[in-house]
Parts: C-alpha cells; sequence; structure tokens
C-alpha cells in the first residue's frame, strides 16, 4: 500500500513503557543501583535549582554508549567523545526541563497509574500475570531501592503525561482532519495535450537587428567569466596511511597494549549485603550480635527494613569498583565476610558486609591486536599529516617555499590539474574546503612559479589542500559576432513560447466558454494533439514534480466544467485538462497511521517549541561543563 510505503513524519515521541524497561535494564547492565543517595554536593549541571549529580551523568553516558554500541577499549577521538557529552547533556537537560514545567502546572501521576505501569512491564511478568518476587529479585540485583524505583517511574511518567497534553492540546479537530485527509487522498484525473508537430507555429527567422537589440538590451549575460587553470595537492589522512605505506610493528603493538592495559582489564567486582535499621540504636543492637557470632545473613532476612534485599538475606548484587557509592566508600571493606561499622544513610542506618570478590582480570592482547594495530597506524597518520601541516606553514609563512619545493616533498602523491574552470565550478573541485571565491584573482593568488602564500594553504578536519595558478583568464565581453547565431535561436524560442501561450490561451477561452465546441473540435483548431491520460495522486513519485504541483494547485471541475492550465518548463509546452477529482479508498487502519502522522507532526512542532521557551527562560548552571 502507496501509504503504508510513504511514511510522511517521523516524530521524536517518548513511550514510557520503553523508557521504564530501558531504565531498569541500563541500571541492571552498569551495576549501579540508587540504594544510598550519596551527597548531592558533586553536580555536574544545575537547572534552575535541580542538581544533576556527576554520577547520574555518567550512568547516562554509560547508558548511551551501551544504546550506540561504543567500545571503551580504545580511545575515542576527543572531538567524538565530547559530541557524545553534549548530546547526553542536551537530553538530561530537556528531559529536566520537562519534569519541572510539569510539577509547576501541577501534574499528577496517581498511585494507581504507577501501579499499572509496574505490572505491564513484561520483565515484573510470569506466565499467571505481574510477579512480586521477579519485581524484588531484579530490583535487589541491581541495587535499586522501592524509593527511588518508584521516583524514577514517577519522573517518567511526568515527562510523558506533558507530552502528551501537548499532543492533546496540539489536536486538529475533526473537520481539519477530515478536510486534510481529503487533500491527501485525492486522485487528480487529467489530460495532457500538446501542439502537433506538423501543424507546430510557424516562426521563420530573426533578422539582425532584432538579435542586436537583444544583444544590447542584455550584454550582462554576454560576458565570459574569470577562469582559472590550477594545480592542487589535497592529502588526507587515509592516502598517508596507504602511500606512505604506515605500518605498527608487532613489538609497536605489544607495547602499547602493556602500556595501556588498564584499558583491557575487567575490572575487580565486589558483592555486597546490607542490613537497614530505622534508628543507631537498634542498629547498634545488632552489630554486636553480629559480632558475637550470630548470624548476618538471617539477620538480614527477619530484621532489615528494606523489603526488598532482605528477601535475599541482604544481598544487593555485584558492585564493580568504578560504580562503588558513598555508603560503601565509608564502609571502606577490603576482604571477604569483612563486615563494616554503622554507616548513616538518607535512607536509615546501614551494616554492610562484603560477601565475595572476583578479582581483576587481564584480557589476552590476541582479542584486540587487529584493533590496536589500526590505532597505532592512525596515530602515526596524524603525526605526520601535522608534521607536513607544520612544515608548510612555517616556509609558507617565511616565503621561502615554492610549488616546485612541494612537488619534491610530496613524490608519493600526485600534483592535480584542474584543467580551465569558472568560479562556480571551483567549489566542486575543492568540495571539502570552503575557499573565499573573493580571494580566487591574479593579484591575491601567487602563480605556480611562486612561492606559496599562506591563504593558498587550507585544512579542513582530516584533509589539507595546498594550490597554485597555473593560469588566468579574466572576464571579457564577447563580441556580437561571435554569439549572433547564438541569440537568433534564443529569440525564436521565445518567439515560439510567447505565441504557444498566446495561443493555449485563446484554446483555454473558447473551451471555457458558454458556447464552446467540443474539446475536439478546439484541439483540432489549434493544432493541439493528446498525449496521455492519467490519474495522479500526491504519494505518486514518478511524475515531473513540477507538473505534479500545477495539477494540485488547478481549480476544481465541476460536472460541467472541467479545468484547464498551461505548463511551460523549456522545451515541455502543455495543455493540462483537469477532467474530474475523486477519492482514494483506503482501509481503517492505513487511515488511522495518516492521521497519527498528521498529529504527530502537529505536536512535536509544539513540544520544540515549549523546550525552546523553557531553555530561555531557565537558568543553567554548571561547573563541570569544561571538564566535559
Amino acid at each position: 500500500m502507496i501509504i503504508k510505503k510513504k511514511l510522511l513524519f517521523k516524530p521524536k515521541k517518548i513511550i514510557y513503557k520503553f523508557i521504564l524497561i530501558f531504565l531498569i535494564l541500563s541500571l541492571f547492565l552498569t551495576g549501579l543501583g540508587t540504594y544510598f543517595s550519596g551527597n548531592n554536593e558533586s553536580y555536574i549541571i544545575k537547572i534552575n535549582n535541580e542538581k544533576i549529580s556527576y554520577d547520574k551523568f555518567q550512568q547516562n553516558m554509560m547508558n548511551f554508549k551501551i544504546n550506540n554500541n561504543i567500545n571503551d577499549n580504545l580511545d575515542i577521538n576527543e572531538h567524538k567523545l565530547n559530541f557524545f557529552k553534549n548530546q547526553v547533556l542536551l537530553k538530561i537537560i530537556e528531559n529536566t526541563l520537562l519534569k519541572q514545567y510539569a510539577k509547576k502546572i501541577n501534574l499528577i501521576i496517581t498511585e494507581e497509574k504507577i501501579k499499572k505501569t509496574i505490572y505491564e512491564i513484561s520483565e515484573f511478568n510470569s506466565e499467571i500475570g505481574f510477579d512480586l518476587n521477579k519485581l524484588k529479585s531484579l530490583l535487589s540485583d541491581i541495587g535499586l531501592s522501592l524509593d527511588s524505583f518508584i521516583k524514577e517511574i514517577y519522573d517518567q511518567l511526568l515527562i510523558n503525561e506533558i507530552i502528551n497534553i501537548i499532543d492533546i492540546t496540539s489536536f486538529l479537530l475533526p473537520y481539519e482532519i477530515e478536510n486534510i485527509l481529503l487533500q491527501y487522498l485525492q486522485e487528480r484525473h487529467i489530460k495532457l495535450a500538446t501542439f502537433d508537430k506538423t501543424q507546430e507555429i510557424n516562426i521563420n527567422s530573426v533578422s539582425d537587428s532584432e538579435a542586436e537589440a537583444e544583444y544590447k538590451l542584455n550584454s550582462h549575460k554576454y560576458v565570459t567569466p574569470k577562469k582559472f587553470n590550477i594545480n592542487y595537492l589535497k592529502i588526507n589522512i587515509n592516502d598517508i596511511k596507504n602511500k606512505d605505506k604506515i605500518i605498527a610493528k608487532s613489538k609497536e603493538v605489544q607495547e602499547w597494549y602493556l602500556k595501556n592495559i588498564k584499558k583491557f582489564t575487567l575490572p575487580e567486582k565486589k558483592r555486597y549485603s546490607i542490613i537497614q535499621f530505622d534508628s543507631e540504636k537498634e542498629a547498634i543492637f545488632y552489630l554486636n550480635k553480629i559480632k558475637n557470632e550470630k548470624d548476618f545473613f538471617e539477620i538480614a532476612k527477619n530484621k532489615s527494613k528494606d523489603i526488598f534485599s532482605s528477601v535475599n538475606n541482604g544481598d544487593i548484587g555485584w558492585i564493580q569498583e568504578d560504580f562503588i557509592i558513598e555508603e560503601i566508600k565509608i564502609a571502606n571493606l577490603k576482604n571477604k565476610n569483612e563486615i563494616s561499622k554503622i554507616i548513616k544513610s538518607s535512607s536509615g542506618y546501614l551494616i554492610i558486609m562484603l560477601t565475595e570478590i572476583i578479582p581483576k582480570v587481564e584480557q589476552d592482547l590476541k582479542y584486540f591486536y587487529k584493533e590496536i594495530e589500526n590505532y597505532i597506524k592512525e596515530e602515526k597518520s596524524i603525526k605526520i599529516f601535522n608534521n607536513y601541516i607544520e612544515k608548510i606553514k612555517i616556509l609558507a609563512k617565511d616565503n621561502k617555499y615554492s610549488f616546485n619545493d612541494l612537488k619534491n616533498d610530496f613524490r608519493n602523491y600526485y600534483i592535480n590539474n584542474t584543467g580551465w574552470i569558472d568560479e562556480k565550478n571551483i567549489i566542486n573541485i575543492f568540495n571539502s574546503f570552503e575557499i573565499d571565491q573573493e580571494k580566487l584573482n591574479i593579484n591575491n593568488i601567487n602563480k605556480c612559479n611562486f612561492n606559496i602564500k599562506l591563504d593558498q594553504f587550507h585544512i579542513k578536519n582530516d584533509e589539507f589542500l595546498v594550490f597554485c595558478i597555473n593560469d588566468f583568464l579574466d572576464k571579457k565581453i564577447i563580441s556580437f559576432s561571435e554569439v549572433k547565431d547564438q541569440i537568433k535561436k534564443q529569440v525564436l524560442h521565445d518567439k515560439f513560447i510567447l505565441q504557444s501561450k498566446i495561443k493555449l490561451k485563446n484554446a483555454i477561452i473558447e473551451l471555457e466558454s458558454k458556447n464552446s465546441p467540443n474539446i475536439e473540435e478546439v484541439m483540432k483548431k489549434f493544432g493541439l494533439i493528446f498525449l496521455e491520460k492519467k490519474t495522479l495522486d500526491l504519494f505518486d513519485d514518478k511524475s515531473d514534480e513540477k507538473l505534479k504541483y500545477l495539477i494540485f494547485n488547478m481549480k476544481e471541475p465541476n460536472y460541467k466544467k472541467k479545468s484547464y492550465e498551461i505548463f511551460i518548463d523549456n522545451e515541455k509546452i502543455l495543455l493540462v485538462i483537469l477532467d474530474k477529482i475523486t477519492q482514494k479508498r483506503i482501509n481503517s487502519v492505513d487511515k488511522n497511521i495518516l492521521i497519527n502522522q498528521l498529529k504527530n507532526k502537529n505536536s512535536k512542532l509544539d513540544i520544540d517549541a515549549l523546550l525552546n521557551n523553557l531553555k530561555n527562560k531557565s537558568k543553567i548552571k554548571s561547573k563541570y561543563l569544561d571538564k566535559i
């Protein structure tokens, strides 16, 4: 079906169920829960009065990397890394602003809605429906407290709710939808006619005086542009890799691997269990019992106030060293089965036990050899590339470097020649370089037998260009005698178009008159013949776009009168006859798809406008921005 094939709009809409599932799975993957609130003083950005912690930013970065399959084992280009960080930061800002706005207008998410959301997440369901044990088990594994879990859901539902409201308030009225659908689903039935070749308008000739008058009137057209013949050397990093035959020896790979062994080391993981109490007095009482050989896990199961870890005898799962949170840092447990002193947290008083340790593991070089080899080649190529640039810049600055020197220094590279080109074609030749064409004249650019100036040298990303002018032709007025025949052809063509328009307008006048004879007689009178009969819709991608635009802007015919228009494009001269308009029939599924696309396009514009407005009115401050 054409409607399905042509998806008109692709809105960025937050689907809360997906977000919540991704939230939970990403926490599971990163091993970072929020049992402990930690210290909120270290923040990466402050959005109005809400601080976003550096830990939260790091977690979002990890989620981004997992979602985009970004490998951390090798260094990421700094430019790319900053781009990724900015993307993550922008998403955090937008979500936070939407959440704050939702709270400001007093949006409420009911307890029932939160429950319903949890019940609908398939990860928490078994064959019999919602399974509380599965929920408890997963939250326990990722170290996520019930309060934190509910808060995350609540915040995401707030964001979703504000977007839903925008969807509703940016609605299209039923009659508006029907009117738009009437346009989208139109089928226009047309006939195309043109002049019979045997009865074409006859314009015998154009006199010399007519041609000369046209030449004088439009003398600016008859000028040859400035032309350049340019020699140039263009080199990118890939050229260096191939032509300079960059290699990475096995010894170099081995040394790089050992020097950067941390990148290939799976960090140490530790598994912890906790017991949570409401009061310090109660915590002291049970810590003494544990010291007197009372079973830690039995107390965790029967006395801990945390309902999720308690069902697993206090177990909160494995936590990597990079993600150890404040309370565990304070505990500073080193040995298996070591038990902490009492730790105060936002959720109460904790006793923490280190139950298992998996030592760090260095991964074998053979799994990363090719990646490291390519990385070393890339680094060598970049170094050579930068050395080339510095050498040319220094010599050009001191006016000591000619294009002949360049040829000798870069014998591995081919010196290109453009042939004769005008200013319009220069950008096509040097497609990746933004060269100021004002500088490209005989006064500013040295010829190839002079020393190179800095403005002949251009760098963009991983590529550089050096060029010089071999030869130059200035603008030149073309004499009338040189273009006389060309002008006569043009005047003849213009006359033909003008006469064709007049003839077609007269034909339309007759066709639209009350006493009009039948269409065949009018066609014969004006020397017109039918070319084709066709049906067009807005999804037709095979028809001439200009012609389609004209057809869908023609006035609607009625049962008595057809609609007529003239279409002229270069040599194409057509009489367009719109016979009738019908409606394409589509099933209810396709109709709903189209309606939703129209609504989503409308609401996306409103969401973007709201976010721009909120950003302009908000105070966004960061003391870590320079670090990212």
